[in-house]
């Protein structure tokens, strides 16, 4: 099976939490769909439903694990009988549980960018599965949505959030990419993570046939930094170290732990995107050059 011409697909992964993984995805997402202006779908597959919230007005669920779903889509009309069976509420949760009504994006408000939401519950259930046939189905489920032509006619990037977790979900996600972003911190569980999400990776490698569009490691990228403090110096030459191994994958840009990565990944603050920053802010001059290297690498 292959992915259609034109069409990249960006999976940014990490098996620990709590090393930027959103707020890349987020980044990721605003230069492809703000900078290059190429038609951009973003997809939260975590539970958490943290990149759904940068985007959409969220609402929460009745649930004890204090999870969200997505708001009623633009696109329901209750009083349309072909609609009577459908909840309103498009996800993707809906790649696992039913089909039924399709996977409808919502828009945002960058023209070039739409974004499939989380939905907490319905997603946390899908983690779950761990009956082995169940579990082969839903690991093919997202690449046999993505890889169509029907969906490399309307996007030319997608963008795919993933959970912190080694899950059918964080599987089905792999299955699907065409390209690996992973992103970590200068601290021991940041490098634990890639090192999980290597063997993950290489397994995904060697089970992808020859017919197959091939997967690629981007590169591993430094986030949070301080480059000022000795465990971040020691991290990075680590990194850079032949003998660790990741050299060859670690990208030359990094962000650092700034102020401006906080306020614009806040729902609502202003500016909305780091790239509406000024040409000179620190933060955005960072950003434009992790996203730069990315996209230059993807591209050979």
């Amino acid at each position: 099976m292959r992915v259609p011409d034109g069409l990249t697909v960006i999976a940014v992964v990490n098996n620990k939490g709590g090393v930027g993984k959103t707020s890349i995805s987020k980044t990721l997402a605003e230069y492809f769909a703000c900078v290059k202006e190429v038609p951009t779908l973003a997809m939260d597959m975590d539970p958490q439903c943290n990149f759904s919230m940068r985007y959409l007005d969220m609402e929460p669920e009745d649930d004890p694990n204090g999870s969200f779903r997505p708001p009623l889509s633009p696109e329901f009309d209750p009083a349309d009988p072909d609609m009577r069976s459908w909840s309103g509420r498009s996800s993707t949760a809906d790649l696992f549980h039913s089909m039924e009504h399709g996977v409808i994006p919502y828009v945002t408000r960058y023209p070039q960018l739409e974004i499939v939401p989380g939905y907490g519950s319905k997603m946390r259930d899908v983690e779950l599965v761990r009956r082995e046939e169940v579990e082969a189905a839903i690991v093919e489920r997202t690449r046999e949505f993505l890889w169509t032509q029907e969906v490399a006619e309307l996007y030319k990037v997608i963008v795919i959030d993933t959970p912190p977790a080694k899950s059918p979900i964080t599987r089905s996600v792999l299955r699907a990419a065409t390209h690996l972003v992973m992103p970590t911190t200068m601290d021991d569980l940041g490098l634990e993570g890639i090192y999980g999400m290597l063997r993950y990776y290489q397994d995904e490698r060697h089970r992808r046939g020859q017919q197959d569009t091939p997967l690629t490691l981007v590169g591993i990228i430094p986030n949070m930094l301080r480059r000022n403090t000795r465990q971040a110096r020691e991290m990075l030459e680590s990194l850079a170290n032949p003998e660790y191994g990741l050299h060859e994958y670690t990208l030359s840009t990094g962000l650092g732990l700034r102020t401006a990565f906080g306020v614009v990944n806040s729902k609502g603050e202003q500016p909305e995107s780091v790239f509406n920053l000024p040409p000179s802010d620190v933060a955005r001059v960072e950003a434009l050059a992790a996203c730069e290297e990315i996209w230059s690498r993807i591209n050979g």
